[in-house]
């Protein structure tokens, strides 16, 4: 169970790691700037690369292989097969597409939220500021 865990938290780390890199490496050379602009993308391609070639060896994810844990095919009789190739496909688009698209609304839905809070601070300094209410007496 740990393990299972564990390899669900591997790949975003991974993720997190490489977009901090390419924020160095691009603060250095400024030649690689589209790296970092594009680092989605870059680590798309990272995971496509990586996961194919898992899944092509060892029937499992880079994470499910990392922490010893198989992914298997069972047959009626009880007995573990290799993966088929619709399988390991619709793997690596689980895998990879799916956490891609996912990252891409998240930044999309981050964008619009802090544009519509500055649409609203804008608004807000535009008509100036709130009236004051007089307080209401306290009754002693």
């Amino acid at each position: 169970m740990i393990e299972l865990l564990a390899a669900e938290r591997l790949m975003p780390q991974l993720r997190e790691a490489l977009q901090y890199t390419l924020a160095i490496v691009a603060a250095r050379l400024p030649a690689l700037l589209p790296l970092h602009a594009h680092a989605d993308e870059v680590w798309a391609l990272c995971c496509l690369a990586l996961e194919s070639h898992c899944l092509r060896s060892a029937d499992g994810s880079f994470a499910e292989g990392f922490y010893g844990v198989r992914r298997a095919r069972v047959q009626s009789d009880g007995r573990a097969r290799r993966l088929t190739d619709w399988q390991r496909r619709v793997s690596l688009l689980a895998l990879v597409l799916a956490p891609y698209v996912y990252a891409k609304l998240a930044t999309a839905h981050a964008e619009a939220t802090e544009r519509v809070a500055a649409e609203g601070l804008a608004r807000a300094s535009a008509r100036g500021p709130p009236p004051v209410l007089p307080s209401p007496a306290v009754a002693a």
